[in-house]
């Protein structure tokens, strides 16, 4: 997973939902180590991720104007 809008002073929020409804997060962008604009997780699980649709929730939690970000 790599949420990344680049403006340091910008915060988005990211939350995850599996398949079955679980939630994970909520993750800012300090979640990887680094402040920079950008969070980089890796999901895991030994018995394999979950197949099907995963969706993801991104929030401006501290945003001046308007803010772009890829996923």
């Amino acid at each position: 997973m790599d949420l990344n809008w680049g403006y340091q002073t910008n915060s988005l929020r990211l939350k995850i939902y599996t398949p079955s409804g679980s939630v994970l997060g909520p993750y800012y962008d300090n979640a990887d180590g680094t402040t920079d604009g950008r969070i980089r997780l890796n999901i895991q699980n030994p018995n394999g991720i979950e197949p099907g649709t995963w969706k993801y929730e991104v929030y401006g939690y501290k945003v001046t104007g308007t803010e772009d970000y890829t996923i």
